[in-house]
């Protein structure tokens, strides 16, 4: 919730800015929130496999660990 109103108080911030660095601001923006949904995604490949392997070792007690 303060990342949307972070981001609109930025997108409101940013008119007073020349047309070019309103369009850098936007830009930047939208990496930003590009890096979040990334970083806070819970469905990443990483996250998915630790999740299997920590299911199979606490339901298969013959997983041998890495």
């Amino acid at each position: 919730m303060y990342a949307r109103r972070h981001d609109a108080w930025a997108w409101l911030s940013a008119y007073g800015l020349r047309p070019a660095e309103r369009r850098a601001a936007h830009a930047e923006l939208r990496a930003e929130r590009a890096i979040r949904r990334e970083r806070d995604n819970p469905d990443t490949a990483e996250r998915r496999a630790a999740a299997m392997e920590a299911e199979a070792r606490r339901y298969c007690w013959y997983v041998r660990p890495r």
